[in-house]
């Protein structure tokens, strides 16, 4: 077993996971760190993420969906609604087939994986006894997002990041803020970083339309309509609000972090020093002490 530096940061430790996605080798580095204002305080990491591959029967696998989320850390479940929205996006999306979501479906799709979130705060609702009640302890909730009862979900309030490929190509969508980024490759052995989602902020900096909202969709961005062919793409990177808010140009940006990055590919210890020689350093600098999550995917090895 690996020991973590600064181990209490990590709610999520550094890690590498490799896959094959029609033959194409992808190669995926995670973290999530717990920010300094949360070890102040003593409260939990709000951010969660997870990746879903869809198996076949041989080595290779179908396609592989990616989630991220972060609690809005007001909320006294927000750290659960986090996680269910991983796992309900996960779950829809690793289930779908590769027919159906190439036919301009995707944020039918979206729509059933919010739904499913509100089902599993439910449960978790019921399991917890949050005391957060209905009006009507008997009532069911209604899971259509023009019908959702206000009331204790609002404790489970998260923002959510995905990104689905597959052989053909990626999808991206967000709700809440936080960014997801293409990344191609430049001439100059350097490489230029595309925001593929509308960063959704309303009011105040840190205040979110989060998926529990009622009108949640007016927080909805997505990268296209459809799966997007892959072209000049290397990677891709997705990421809370407590590393993107403070990117100034993501071009210089990208060109410094991605290559370090894919270095430690190989090296696990590698990569555990330089996240936490990273997020120490966003916080030095007084970018941002919120909570860190990063997934980034370096695509066709």
């Amino acid at each position: 077993m690996t020991a973590y530096l600064n181990s209490e940061h990590f709610s999520i430790p550094p890690k590498i996971k490799r896959y094959n996605i029609s033959g194409k080798s992808i190669a995926i580095v995670t973290f999530s760190w717990r920010g300094k204002a949360h070890v102040d305080q003593s409260t939990e990491c709000q951010d969660f993420t997870a990746y879903w591959p869809t198996p076949t029967k041989v080595d290779d696998i179908k396609s592989l969906t990616l989630t991220v989320a972060d609690g809005v850390s007001t909320r006294s479940r927000s750290r659960k609604g986090a996680e269910c929205a991983c796992t309900a996006l996960g779950q829809v999306f690793s289930g779908a087939s590769t027919s159906i979501l190439n036919s301009n479906q995707l944020k039918d799709y979206f729509t059933d994986a919010r739904d499913k979130f509100v089902i599993l705060c439910q449960e978790d609702n019921e399991q917890n006894k949050t005391g957060h009640k209905n009006k009507d302890d008997t009532q069911d909730i209604k899971t259509s997002s023009q019908t959702l009862v206000d009331g204790y979900l609002t404790e489970y309030a998260t923002t959510a990041l995905l990104l689905y490929l597959n052989s053909e190509g990626y999808w991206a969508a967000i709700v809440g803020d936080g960014a997801i980024y293409k990344i191609s490759s430049r001439p100059d052995d350097k490489v230029a970083a595309q925001l593929l989602t509308e960063n959704i902020r309303e009011g105040f900096v840190n205040e979110v339309r989060p998926l529990t909202n009622t009108e949640w969709q007016r927080g909805f961005a997505e990268s296209s309509p459809g799966i997007t062919e892959y072209k000049d793409s290397v990677g891709f990177c997705l990421m809370t609000d407590g590393l993107s808010e403070s990117i100034g140009d993501p071009n210089l940006y990208f060109s410094a972090i991605w290559p370090k990055l894919k270095q430690c590919l190989d090296d696990p210890v590698a990569l555990e020093e330089y996240a936490t020689a990273y997020c120490n350093y966003w916080e030095e600098h007084k970018f941002s002490d919120d909570d860190k999550t990063l997934v980034a995917v370096f695509y066709n090895l």
